[in-house]
């Protein structure tokens, strides 16, 4: 099974790998955050993100907007609540997680990704 997406943003932040960055924020009770749609595409491919996952996206350390996956990984714009509000409609996670949008990142902000995450290290162990 091969190793989840990694470039200098996790490296910089001190851990040789995803996973390993993964497991600390695990540790942590920290939401993991990303600088790049890359870790969206790999983390989604594994498995590692799923349909009512929270994303959120930050510009300038301020959280930004709001999203919720959905079946087919696109992200649909959290509208409901009155603060950070996702954009209205359906996006690929291309037109989302790049750019000025995100210049201080996105994150997962759902419970159960650290459950299938846990699950996904056990399979790689087997």
């Amino acid at each position: 099974m091969s190793n989840l997406f990694i470039d200098d943003f996790v490296i910089s932040q001190g851990h040789k790998t995803t996973e390993d960055y993964l497991t600390w924020s695990m540790d942590e009770r920290l939401c993991p955050r990303f600088n790049s749609v890359k870790y969206y595409q790999s983390l989604l491919s594994k498995g590692l993100i799923r349909e009512g996952f929270s994303i959120r996206t930050s510009d300038q350390r301020v959280i930004d907007r709001h999203y919720w996956v959905n079946s087919d990984g696109n992200l649909v714009g959290e509208t409901e609540i009155p603060a950070h509000k996702g954009k209205n409609g359906t996006f690929k996670p291309e037109e989302i997680l790049i750019g000025e949008r995100i210049s201080s990142g996105w994150t997962i902000e759902s419970f159960g990704f650290f459950v299938v995450f846990r699950e996904y290290m056990k399979s790689k162990k087997q």
